[in-house]
């Protein structure tokens, strides 16, 4: 060992870095703990966590302003939730490599399900269906948290069901969607109406049709018809404030259902615009990417259309602070079109130009990034277009 600390000319701390090289995912792990539980102690309670964090999300579960905040995003909120979010998709891909789950296009289809999931519970809480504190769970962002964590736990046990024998699994599956119906019941205990008969029923018509029909049975189906299962017992609350036009049966509220066909067929035909003009250009040489990523596309036209009908023809408002800024600057929210074209292509150069080779080598993070922009675009797009329809 030398005098200053050196062993064999290798740098005291050169073990330091080998171990946060090996254990970066406990590191990052512990510091969001940290962060979290910091979170509620004084002073930064008063200072960053009710004016940026909390009190956005309780004026957003009361329909008004509470202490002064406004409910919606600001420089402070997005910029933490954007930090969290980058930390989170780190963490699950090291989990899901510690669980040998290979990150791909069926994995990717898979989650659509839990895609509209949570649109469909986000609407259900704007229509004022759940009551606090319960409220708090289904608004953005602790939403996508609870999303991500009830997909992280039925991918699980669609991992545990594909290693059974092929026989056995639709009674695993029966089970899992017996699970899936008494947690809707508790859910539904802290809400405006549900219905123990109905969704029994749904469930074992669920468990039935599994059994039933030459289903695929690997991991990936089986976690596509379990987020189904999901979304169609979300929906059954829906499908009951339609019938009734509010929870109580009194003062039915005005649907606005042509708003689902045109939204969808505005964001499909822009969609279809872009790949026409996409593949000229490619024709016409003046570039050498050919269109891909469409659904990216279309998931955040529908995005921009919807909010974009909702601004100009039913008083909505947009909560995010730079295409609220976008929308006060032009006068018009239809610029979230070509904002969420330039987001989307801005995207799409970079993954297939200076990052292309390091997005070949690694495939799984390319998924991964894919479905959190999918996330961000179809989620709110499906939210605000139900929103509109439903008149809430």
């Amino acid at each position: 060992m030398t005098e200053d600390g050196e062993r064999d000319g290798v740098p005291p701390w050169a073990g330091l870095r080998t171990a946060l090289a090996r254990h970066w995912a406990c590191a990052l792990a512990l510091s969001i703990a940290v962060f979290l539980l910091a979170l509620p102690l004084e002073p930064i309670w008063s200072s960053y966590t009710h004016p940026y964090l909390w009190g956005p999300v309780a004026s957003d579960a009361a329909g008004r302003e509470v202490d002064g905040i406004r409910p919606g995003y600001s420089r402070v909120n997005t910029a933490t939730y954007a930090v969290l979010m980058i930390a989170g998709l780190l963490l699950a891909r090291r989990l899901l490599a510690r669980a040998a789950v290979q990150i791909d296009r069926r994995l990717v289809l898979a989650s659509l399900p839990f895609i509209a999931l949570g649109a469909t519970l986000r609407v259900l809480e704007d229509s004022a269906y759940y009551r606090t504190p319960l409220a708090y769970l289904f608004i953005s962002p602790l939403i996508y948290a609870l999303i991500a964590c009830v997909l992280l736990l039925l991918l699980w046990a669609a991992s545990l069901i594909e290693r059974l024998p092929r026989g056995t699994r639709p009674a695993a599956v029966a089970l899992v969607i017996a699970a899936i119906g008494m947690f809707s019941l508790a859910v539904g205990s802290g809400s405006r109406w549900t219905s123990p008969p109905l969704v029994a029923f749904t469930c074992a018509l669920l468990a039935t049709t599994f059994a039933v029909t030459p289903l695929p049975r690997d991991r990936s189906s089986v976690l596509f018809y379990l987020g189904i299962s999901l979304l169609l017992l979300s929906v059954l609350p829906i499908a009951r404030f339609v019938h009734m036009g509010s929870w109580d049966g009194v003062g039915a509220v005005e649907t606005n259902a042509w708003v689902v066909p045109a939204t969808v067929g505005i964001a499909a035909g822009l969609t279809l615009l872009t790949w026409a003009l996409w593949a000229y250009a490619v024709r016409r040489g003046w570039t050498s990417v050919a269109p891909t990523a469409m659904p990216l596309f279309f998931a955040h036209l529908l995005d921009g259309t919807a909010t974009a009908v909702g601004i100009e023809h039913f008083g909505m408002w947009e909560k995010h602070w730079l295409p609220s800024a976008l929308i006060d600057a032009t006068g018009t929210a239809w610029v979230m079109i070509p904002m969420k074209l330039f987001v989307v292509g801005l995207f799409v150069g970079l993954v297939r130009g200076p990052f292309r080779r390091d997005i070949d080598a690694d495939p799984e993070l390319y998924h991964l990034v894919y479905l959190a922009v999918l996330v961000l675009g179809l989620a709110p797009g499906l939210r605000d277009m139900f929103r509109v329809a439903l008149g809430v």
